[in-house]
C-alpha cells in the first residue's frame, strides 16, 4: 500500500514538471516566432501566396498627374523595419531609381509601395529602371511628357500709394522672374495704373521669348496708383528665355529680364495619404514609404 502511494506522488509530480517544460517551451515559441505585431494572426493571402512562388515579380508603375511624373514600386519585398531612400539619376530620357534600406534589421519580411514623384522633366518619352542597391532590376515602365506652357495664376495689391491728383509715374517699373517647382513668377513691381483698374494679364509664348501683356478694365477713378501684379506660367521646357512685360497695345516695354531653366529634376518620395504634389526646394530627397501591407508570421528570407 505504501509503494503505490509513493508511485502514485512520483507520477503526479513527473506531470506537473513536464506540464511546466511544455508551458515554457510554448512561452519561448510564442516571443520569438517573427513579427510580435501579428503573433495571433493568420497568414495572409500575400504571404502565402509569396511563400509559394506565385508571388514573386514585383510591379513597376508609372503615372502621369500634369507634369508630374509618379513611380511607383507595388509589393516591394523588404525586411518590416525598412526607411527607405531612393536616388534618383537621369542621363537623356534614361531614369534610374535606386532603392536603399538605411533602417534597422528586423527578424520578418514585408511587402511596401514606394511611390516617388519626379518633376523638372522635359518633353519626350523616359525610360524609368526601379534598381536595388546591388544592382538588382525589380522592373521599368514608360511615360511620356508633353510641356503645356500656360498662365497658371494672377494677383494685384492693393494701392501701394494713393497720390491726391492725376499725375505721372515717378518711379521705375522693376520686373522680376523667380523659377521655382516648375513655376515661372513675373513680378512687376510698381505698376502705374488709375486706381480704380483692375489688371488682367495675357501670355505669348513665342520661342526663346516670353511676352506678359497687361490689360487694365474698369470704371476709371480721378487718381492714380502703385501695383504690384504678380503672374505665374508652369509647363515651360529647360533652356534660356527673355522674360518681357507690355501694356495693352505692346506700345510700351515696362522692362525685361533673362532667365534660364535648368533641366535638372527634382525628387520627392511621397507618404501614404501625404499631398501628391512635390514641394520644397528642388534637389530634395525626403525617404519614406506606404507602411507595411501584411505583416508574415515568422521570419522568411526573400525569393
Amino acid at each position: 500500500m505504501l509503494k503505490r502511494s509513493c508511485d502514485v506522488k512520483v507520477k503526479n509530480l513527473f506531470t506537473k514538471e513536464l506540464f511546466f517544460i511544455l508551458t515554457l517551451i510554448l512561452f519561448l515559441l510564442t516571443q520569438f516566432n517573427g513579427c510580435s505585431q501579428e503573433d495571433n494572426a493568420s497568414v495572409s493571402p500575400l504571404y502565402q501566396a509569396r511563400e509559394n512562388g506565385s508571388y514573386a515579380q514585383d510591379s513597376i508603375l508609372c503615372s502621369l498627374r500634369g507634369e508630374t511624373l509618379f513611380v511607383t514600386h507595388q509589393d516591394a519585398y523588404y525586411q518590416c523595419c525598412l526607411e527607405s531612400k531612393i536616388v534618383v539619376h537621369k542621363t537623356g530620357f534614361s531614369i534610374d531609381l535606386i532603392e536603399y534600406d538605411v533602417g534597422h534589421p528586423c527578424d520578418c519580411m514585408c511587402p511596401f509601395d514606394l511611390t516617388t514623384a519626379i518633376t523638372g522633366l522635359s518633353s519626350g518619352t523616359y525610360t524609368i529602371k526601379v534598381w536595388n542597391e546591388y544592382g538588382g532590376l525589380y522592373g521599368e515602365c514608360e511615360a511620356t511628357i508633353l510641356k503645356n506652357p500656360r498662365l497658371a495664376g494672377l494677383s494685384q495689391s492693393e494701392c501701394l500709394s494713393y497720390p491726391k491728383v492725376i499725375t505721372t509715374a515717378s518711379k521705375d517699373d522693376s520686373i522680376v522672374a523667380v523659377y521655382e517647382n516648375d513655376t515661372l513668377s513675373v513680378f512687376h513691381f510698381d505698376a502705374f495704373y488709375n486706381c480704380c483698374f483692375h489688371i488682367d494679364v495675357a501670355f505669348e509664348h513665342n520661342g526663346p521669348i516670353l511676352n506678359f501683356i497687361e490689360h487694365p478694365s474698369g470704371e476709371p477713378c480721378r487718381c492714380m496708383c502703385y501695383f504690384n501684379i504678380a503672374s505665374t506660367v508652369v509647363g515651360l521646357a529647360p533652356g534660356a528665355y527673355t522674360v518681357r512685360v507690355w501694356n495693352e497695345d505692346l506700345s510700351t516695354l515696362f522692362g525685361e529680364v533673362d532667365i534660364t531653366i535648368q533641366p535638372e529634376l527634382a525628387a520627392k518620395t511621397i507618404l501614404e495619404n501625404d499631398d501628391p504634389s512635390p514641394s520644397g526646394p528642388r534637389w530634395r530627397y525626403v525617404s519614406g514609404q506606404i507602411g507595411c501591407k501584411e505583416y508574415p508570421k515568422k521570419k522568411v528570407q526573400q525569393k
